[in-house]
């Protein structure tokens, strides 16, 4: 039978706000400090101001600024607070691109540039190094585990205050950087457009991804422009803009190598000490993921003209090449990527570098337009969901512990100030320490983290009856409730237990412990226990006298 036209118009209207949907992308620009929007006059990027993302830290104005670097948000010593975090909404399992910008441009007239660490949802990102007239940028790719992603800075140093100017998030497509699975992020080392003469970014980048322009130091080395009228580059994985393939890097004569240190970008990979996941670096070697691109610039040359090869070496060359590409031979008006994915050593005095050469049968010098290079991290698994849902049901009922954001366990040692983790791969919170936090209002149901030993409650407001689920936590050995203004009766669950309760100075509470309810599980267990010994009864009423 065939659909009427009916039946199609609305299939077609659930279809298309579904596709919309799925292929709307983030793009998020927060502008740290500020009040007010503002609209950046080359990118046309608008930046918002940050107080629908973090409710505490101070605002300041940087005089030495400029756009996005004119304000920031610091976190001072009288904030509690081990870690401060900004919630960003994203798509649960959408691949992002988050950038993290800083400049201190001595706002607090102290001419101290501060160190701190940064984190992004449970990950140790980086530790940030900040100088007086120079601005940083951090940034890592990697595929979201939930509906928020989380940018936190955090104290190291005593008397360094933590800040940041600025914070980036944008959505990638799925096949983007594809080369490792979705439990690893990739931390960006360098992003190189070889012979521009300007910086890269929005709107030529469409990802918005910040190629910088950098001469170079190696002798004889000269910059090129692209012969090519357009280059096509939509067929490419990564999908490089076109004006940072315009141009590229190339030598007199073939004679000569194009040399890219590898070993001077290892110094911004983290302190072992501070890095939870430095187990990562087996045997002191770095994993990298490398990108290289390369278009002819030259439109006479023809096929095979130019061709090169690309390989990885250090100055022990007595053992060769870590690693030696296949031939490549740029193409005129498009673009071929080459990917690397390889380990090398931490020791910067190894020197290891990529090395372009040309093939004894080309004619024409290797040139490269265009390079990423990562480093490779792996993702923390988070704190236990079932953890992660009961502490989210303690904000909601207190709005006191909403400032708390960011992954409640990791990274370690930067766990919330009020409760206590396992050291497991996935974290559990075992304990509670929410005494003296000025709780008002009803215990919300935190039924679901039953990997807890203590909870302590004592000297809130807390009101209403006591949960009876508090007796059903299958690990809870300590209980403390004292100081507060719970009402009605002790919880059945809570009589003959071998949890440590202390219920003192409750003076709402009837010190006797409550009839049981039909919620109870207990009560169900006995009430189905007495319907057994009912119907035995009346079958052996019924059965006895003929059996005699």
């Amino acid at each position: 039978m065939a659909n009427s036209p009916n039946t199609l118009i609305v299939a077609i209207a659930l279809v298309i706000p579904l596709f919309s949907k799925l292929s709307q992308t983030t793009f998020v620009s927060i502008n740290c400090g500020s009040s007010e929007p503002f609209t950046d006059p080359q990118t046309n990027i608008t930046w918002t101001q940050d107080d629908a993302y973090i409710d505490h830290g101070q605002s300041f104005n940087v005089s030495l600024g400029l756009g996005t670097f004119s304000t920031l948000r610091a976190f001072h010593n009288n904030n509690t607070l081990k870690k401060n975090c900004y919630e960003i909404e994203v798509q649960k399992g959408e691949k992002v691109l988050t950038r993290a910008s800083f400049f201190y441009g001595n706002y607090d007239n102290k001419f101290s540039p501060p160190i701190f660490d940064l984190i992004f949802d449970g990950n140790y990102w980086g530790t940030v190094i900040t100088s007086i007239s120079d601005h940083v940028d951090y940034e890592a790719i990697y595929v979201t585990k939930g509906n928020y992603t989380n940018v936190c800075v955090s104290q190291s140093n005593p008397n360094h205050i933590p800040f940041i100017s600025s914070i980036e998030v944008r959505g990638l497509k799925p096949q983007m950087y594809n080369h490792i699975d979705q439990n690893h992020s990739l931390i960006l080392l360098s992003r190189r457009a070889f012979g521009a003469n300007q910086t890269v970014r929005y709107p030529d980048d469409e990802f918005d991804r910040i190629w910088s322009a950098k001469n170079s130091e190696q002798e004889f080395i000269y910059s090129i422009e692209s012969e090519a009228l357009d280059i096509n580059t939509s067929t490419v994985e990564d999908q490089p803009p076109k004006s940072a393939i315009q141009n590229a890097f190339t030598l007199p004569n073939k004679t000569f190598e194009i040399q890219y240190n590898l070993s001077s970008l290892l110094q911004s990979t983290p302190n072992n000490s501070n890095n939870n996941n430095s187990y990562y670096y087996y045997n002191n070697y770095i994993p990298l993921y490398i990108n290289t691109y390369f278009s002819e610039v030259m439109e006479n040359a023809t096929f095979g003209t130019r061709s090169m090869q690309i390989y990885i070496a250090n100055n022990n060359n007595n053992k060769g090449p870590l690693f030696s590409s296949r031939p490549i031979i740029p193409p005129f008006g498009s673009v071929e990527e080459v990917h690397i994915n390889m380990s090398i050593s931490s020791d910067t005095k190894m020197m290891n570098s990529l090395y372009f050469h040309a093939n004894p049968a080309s004619i024409l010098p290797p040139l490269i337009n265009a390079a990423e290079i990562y480093r490779v991290e792996p993702l923390a698994q988070g704190t236990h969901s079932r953890d992660v849902k009961g502490l989210r049901e303690l904000q909601l009922g207190f709005k006191r512990l909403s400032e708390w954001k960011g992954d409640p366990c990791l990274p370690f040692p930067y766990a919330w100030e009020w409760i206590k983790c396992t050291a497991d791969p996935i974290p559990r919170v075992k304990a509670l320490y929410l005494n003296s936090y000025d709780l008002h209002g009803i215990l919300p149901d935190i039924s679901s983290m039953d990997a807890l030993e203590i909870i302590d409650l004592h000297n809130n407001t807390i009101q209403g009856p006591i949960p009876e689920f508090l007796g059903f936590l299958p690990l809870l050995r300590v209980l403390n409730l004292s100081h507060n203004a719970f009402s009605g009766y002790i919880p059945t669950s809570l009589n003959n237990t071998d949890i440590d309760i202390d219920l003192s100075n409750l003076p709402e509470l009837q010190k006797i412990v409550s009839t049981p309810t039909s919620d109870s599980p207990r009560t169900w267990i006995s009430f189905r226990l007495h319907i057994l010994l009912v119907l035995l009864i009346f079958a052996m009423q019924v059965l006895l006298p003929h059996l005699l």
